[in-house]
């Protein structure tokens, strides 16, 4: 759940820094002199005015701005990363949960102590070794899990 929300993200914020930087890089190679006239059609109507070259400069400083703020959310956020972080433990503590249930089935027949015990730890290495790669979990997200548990 986690990771699929992530992958969201990180497509949705790239998506947008490709269509800005290649809205900023095209306009750089635009010329603006007095009035737009291919584009006077275009209005601003929330400002009710036209589209002349010193509002197109500022549309093209201030898309240029968020482009760079989302290049920085974008490689800080690491959120592609972050899901495939999520997913492949969520991948491995499902191996674990399988494992224990293979043990409980084994605990019902004749299963010598030697073999729980030797069980026991393979599955308690396995443990440690995922939960320390694994990303943390939030609080929020282990209180909505709690909640939907009751």
């Amino acid at each position: 759940m986690r990771a699929e929300k992530l992958n969201k993200r990180a497509d949705w914020t790239g998506y947008l820094l490709v269509f800005c930087t290649v809205f900023v890089t095209s306009m750089s190679f635009f010329s603006y002199s007095g009035e737009l006239d291919s584009l006077e059609a275009l209005a601003i109507p929330f400002l009710n005015t036209k589209l002349n070259s010193a509002n197109m400069q500022y549309i093209v400083i201030s898309v240029g701005l968020l482009s760079a703020i989302l290049s920085g959310v974008v490689s800080q956020g690491r959120f592609a990363a972050r899901a495939e972080q999520h997913r492949s433990a969520a991948g491995r503590y499902g191996n674990i949960r399988r494992k224990i249930e293979r043990l409980l089935t084994k605990l019902n027949t004749d299963m010598q102590n030697l073999d729980i015990e030797y069980e026991m730890n393979t599955i308690e290495v396995e443990w440690n070794f995922i939960s320390t790669d694994a990303p943390l979990t939030k609080k929020k997200v282990i209180d909505e899990i709690e909640i939907i548990r009751k």
